[in-house]
């Protein structure tokens, strides 16, 4: 059989990448629809409760926060990890990732809509990571107030607002950037990853043939 005849090596290697292919493959497919859909969607608020919308609109901040510099910011993540093992096998091992998102409304013509949940996916954020003598860094990222930014997402109503949820199939994107132009790095970020998935395929392939 085909199995016997492989390697404890070539197995891991099939393995090891196809996980890669499939994940990679996965978000690129996803940022190709986001993409569609910030270019389709509708963009104002109301109407049918449920459907998808990428609103862009003006920023009214209710409940602020600060990123770990003391700067207001409208998301904040923060990522703390730790060296762990000897010689080759040290690595970053992560001990804490927490995100947290400032309460506002989107005001788009004469209605507002509140974002509700955190969002999955964040465009256009700064970072800087700090070293505490090679045991530990910390990694900030955020996204600095803009006075308009997109949130593409699920509108509802609920306790009479229209509220922005996470869509099961596309997530919660914010970007400081109109839906075009947020549309355009969705969609340049999912070729360059389709991309990707061919190398590492390819990458697989050739590595599979040289330890079999």
């Amino acid at each position: 059989m085909i199995i016997a005849d492989m390697s404890i090596a070539g197995i891991l290697v099939l393995v090891l990448g196809g996980a890669a292919v499939a994940w990679l493959a996965w978000v690129s497919i996803q940022s190709l629809r986001q993409a569609r859909v910030l270019r389709a969607s509708p963009r104002g608020v109301g109407g049918p409760e449920g459907r998808i919308v990428a609103l862009w609109g003006d920023v009214r901040i209710t409940d602020p926060i600060k990123n770990t510099h003391g700067a207001p910011c409208l998301w904040h993540r923060q990522v703390v990890e730790e060296r762990v093992g000897w010689g080759k096998n040290r690595r970053w091992r992560r001990v804490l990732d927490q995100s947290r998102a400032a309460g506002f409304m989107l005001g788009v013509g004469a209605e507002e809509a509140a974002l509700e949940e955190l969002p999955t996916e964040v465009q256009g954020t700064e970072s800087q990571s700090e070293f505490d003598g090679g045991a530990s860094r910390v990694t900030d990222r955020w996204l600095p107030v803009f006075p308009r930014v997109t949130v593409l997402g699920r509108l509802v109503r609920r306790g009479g607002l229209w509220r922005i949820v996470r869509d099961p199939t596309m997530g919660l994107l914010m970007s400081p950037h109109s839906p075009e132009h947020a549309a355009c790095k969705e969609w340049w970020k999912g070729w360059a990853g389709l991309a990707g998935v061919v190398a590492v395929l390819a990458g697989t392939v050739w590595l599979y043939g040289q330890v079999r």
